[in-house]
């Protein structure tokens, strides 16, 4: 809507106020799986060992959390602005240049256990995370010196 109106501040303002919100409700929500994973893992399961594991996983995987809310939210700022390229490139980032590779770096070359895996999830999420905020400061500042532009003339 503000990007419609060529207001740059408003969208800034939003974007960062979404950023912010959402970093804020997804770290919560993260600390509670960290704190208490069993509570949330036995709605599908009551296996002992698999609970084991999963919390496990789950007490390194709640780290994506936050990361994940940056990149779908930055993404669908950039989509909205009519950019859905940025959104693939992020998504890209993270899937293909960096977890897939790294999981099956530490699984089948190095020989790390599956936990492994969540580690490079969550670097994938560091990697993907950085793109994201890097685009889409790129495109508020260029958004914000255009109407600058177009307002001068």
């Amino acid at each position: 809507m503000f990007y419609g109106a060529r207001r740059p501040e408003l969208i800034k303002n939003i974007s960062y106020y979404g950023l912010k919100v959402s970093i804020a409700f997804t770290s919560s929500l993260g600390l509670l799986f960290l704190i208490f994973p069993h509570l949330f893992l036995r709605i599908f399961t009551s296996d002992i060992s698999l609970l084991g594991i999963s919390s496990d996983y789950l007490r390194i995987d709640v780290f994506t959390f936050p990361l994940m809310a940056i990149v779908l939210i930055s993404s669908r700022i950039l989509q909205g602005m009519g950019l859905g390229l940025p959104g693939f490139i992020i998504n890209f980032v993270r899937i293909f240049i960096f977890a897939v590779p790294l999981a099956y770096l530490f699984v089948f070359v190095l020989g790390y256990g599956y936990l492994s895996v969540a580690v490079a999830m969550v670097i994938g999420g560091i990697a993907s995370s950085v793109v994201a905020i890097f685009l889409l400061k790129m495109k508020l500042n260029n958004q914000a010196l255009s109407e600058k532009s177009y307002s001068a003339d």
